[in-house]
């Protein structure tokens, strides 16, 4: 467990942390709005979880234990269900005009990491890793800014967690 945890707590952390660099940078109204106010980060931190899906496909599938009608449609015992969560994040009957970033956003909990049984166990450990790393950089780096458009960031592809293949950055 411990070793599960580690290797996919640094492969995710470590593509979620770029990808919400790269956010901020595409961002820059939201940015300084956070360098002005950083002990707002935790909320921030939040927000940009909410707003970024954290995987490149559905995820791991549930088992139907019980015939169900969702969405008028009749799910089977036994049929697999895939749960694309990242639409939960963007539900407009729950977040206030919720493709837009709000780093000032204190609206319902995300799902980025899970629900109830299947809720991450390394949740806490991945915001705090990220709020000591976008707090460093943004304090550290007050000019820092994409090195090329928005459109030249390479995505990984063929992974289970989404981020950047690399993020060029100046400062």
């Amino acid at each position: 467990m411990a070793v599960m945890l580690t290797l996919n707590g640094l492969d995710a952390v470590r593509n979620i942390v770029s990808t919400m660099a790269y956010v901020l940078l595409v961002h820059p109204e939201q940015t300084a709005k956070l360098r002005a106010a950083p002990d707002r980060l935790p909320r921030a931190v939040d927000e940009l979880l909410r707003y970024i899906p954290q995987r490149d496909g559905v995820g791991m599938p549930r088992i139907a234990t019980a015939d169900i009608e969702v969405g008028g449609v009749t799910l089977r015992e036994g049929e697999a269900v895939y749960v694309f969560y990242p639409a939960a994040n963007r539900d407009p009957s729950v977040y206030t005009d919720p493709d837009r970033l709000d780093l000032d956003r204190d609206e319902a909990p995300h799902l980025a990491f899970g629900h109830g049984a299947h809720y991450c166990a390394g949740a806490q450990l991945a915001r705090m890793e990220a709020e000591v790393m976008l707090g460093t950089l943004l304090a550290r780096f007050p000019a820092l800014a994409l090195a090329v458009p928005p459109a030249q960031v390479a995505w990984r592809t063929g992974t289970v967690n989404r981020g950047p293949e690399a993020l060029p950055v100046t400062w």
